[in-house]
C-alpha cells in the first residue's frame, strides 16, 4: 500500500484521481482472482439433496412411491439378493447440475415411481458411499448421472444395462420397464448413452416438462 501511495503522490490533482482508480482497480482484481475457481469449486447450490427429496427405503409403497436407499449401496444389493430383485442404482453427485435436474424431473415423479416394488432401488453418491464408489469402479463408471440395473448374484456383479444422461420422467420410467423386465435378455442392453462429441461431457437425453 505504502508504493500505491507514492505512485498516487506524483501526480496531479486530477491524474491522482485517475490514477486512485486504477489502483483501486488493480487492487480489486487481484484480491478476487480467484473466485471463479474457488466458485467452481463448490457444490452446486441448485442440485438437490437426495437425502431430503427422495423418499427413504421404509416409507415405499409398491406401486406408487419408490423408496430410496441413498449413500448405502451395499445395504441395497443385499437386499435386493434376499428378495431375488434387480437392483436399480443411480449414480450421482451433488456439485452435479443434471443429478439435481434427474432428481427433480424423473426420479420424484410419477411415472418412475409407479416401478416400485419391481426392484430395489438405490441412489449414492461414490465420494460419499464407498460402497457405491467399489461397485462403479467395477463397472468403469465415470460420468454422471448414471442408472445402473444390477442383476443380484453374490458370487459376481452382473449389469442388465445401463443409462448415462440425463433423463425426464416418461423416457426413464419406459426405458427401467424394459430392462426390469427383459430377463436375460436385457443384459444386452445399453440404452441411448448421451455424450458430447468428445465423447466425455453427458448430453440432455429427450426431456419431458418437470412432474408436478
Amino acid at each position: 500500500m505504502q508504493a500505491v501511495s507514492v505512485f498516487l503522490n506524483r501526480c496531479g490533482p486530477a491524474a491522482r484521481a485517475r490514477r486512485a482508480v486504477t489502483a483501486a482497480l488493480v487492487i480489486f482484481a487481484f484480491l478476487f482472482a480467484g473466485l471463479p475457481q474457488a466458485l467452481a469449486a463448490e457444490p452446486n447450490p441448485q442440485a438437490l439433496n437426495p437425502r431430503t427429496a427422495l423418499v427413504q427405503s421404509g416409507d415405499g409403497v409398491p406401486g406408487r412411491r419408490i423408496g430410496w436407499y441413498v449413500d448405502d449401496a451395499l445395504l441395497a444389493y443385499k437386499r435386493a439378493l434376499d428378495e431375488h430383485k434387480p437392483m436399480v442404482l443411480v449414480f450421482g453427485e451433488r456439485w452435479c447440475g443434471y443429478c439435481g435436474d434427474m432428481i427433480a424431473q424423473a426420479l420424484t415423479c410419477p411415472n418412475v415411481n409407479a416401478l416400485s416394488g419391481q426392484a430395489v432401488f438405490a441412489y449414492s453418491e461414490a465420494s460419499v458411499d464407498k460402497g457405491a464408489a467399489t461397485i462403479a469402479n467395477s463397472l468403469g463408471i465415470k460420468k454422471y448421472p448414471t442408472v445402473a440395473i444390477l442383476e443380484p448374484d453374490p458370487n459376481m456383479l452382473r449389469e442388465r444395462g445401463r443409462m448415462e444422461g440425463l433423463y425426464g420422467d416418461t423416457e426413464m420410467a419406459k426405458l427401467l420397464r424394459r430392462l426390469l423386465s427383459g430377463g436375460a435378455d436385457s443384459a444386452k442392453v445399453s440404452p441411448m448413452a448421451n455424450h458430447d462429441a468428445d465423447g466425455l461431457a453427458l448430453s440432455r437425453a429427450p426431456m419431458d416438462q418437470p412432474c408436478t
